[in-house]
């Protein structure tokens, strides 16, 4: 697998993961999720800035993965905030536009949405790539009432999450589809 974050111009620019399943050197499959840009969030990131160079071994990207599909499941899937501190330390870096740095940036947009009755709910995980220090984990869920793809890609360091980008594409209903294949 190959996966490549970057702008794409569709009407207008988004941020897209794209992931590409290689038989040799050939292109066999292909999944994305693209996401408007938005303005920078609080803290003044984007969905696109932030490291992109990759550093660790093989050795740590399968303890890397442990801990960010422990996140996923424990903390996002289960909706229990009170257990992202087991995840994320001091230091967090947030590329979400509408969330601040900190696990207390984290747990105030949660809580906010909550209050505000907007739906956040992550469903089966279909995927978890990575290389080194970076994880990128696909999961099917809802957004405010709509099916969408989560694709959450984290940078860990020193056995925590450091850092995160995602991108939340609506699922299309399966009259539009151009394939049979589904989004995930």
């Amino acid at each position: 697998y190959v996966v490549a974050h970057s702008e794409i111009e569709i009407g207008v620019p988004r941020a897209v993961f794209d992931i590409f399943r290689f038989e040799g050197d050939k292109i066999v499959e292909h999944w994305d999720a693209a996401q408007e840009l938005a303005p920078p969030n609080p803290s003044g990131r984007t969905l696109l800035d932030g490291q992109e160079s990759i550093s660790g071994d093989d050795a740590s990207l399968e303890d890397n993965k442990r801990i960010a599909k422990g996140f996923v499941e424990n903390v996002l899937m289960a909706g229990d905030l009170s257990k992202a501190g087991d995840y994320i330390g001091d230091k967090y870096l947030q590329h979400h536009p509408l969330v601040r740095d900190g696990l207390d940036g984290l747990i105030e947009a949660f809580t906010q949405w909550q209050a505000e009755g907007i739906e956040v709910k992550y469903g089966t995980i279909h995927k978890v790539l990575g290389k080194g220090d970076f994880v990128l984990i696909v999961t099917e869920g809802v957004f405010n009432g709509d099916e969408v793809a989560f694709y959450d890609m984290f940078r860990l360091e020193g056995g925590g999450i450091v850092e995160h980008w995602d991108v939340v594409e609506a699922v299309l209903p399966r009259d539009q589809w151009q394939n049979s294949n589904g989004k995930f």
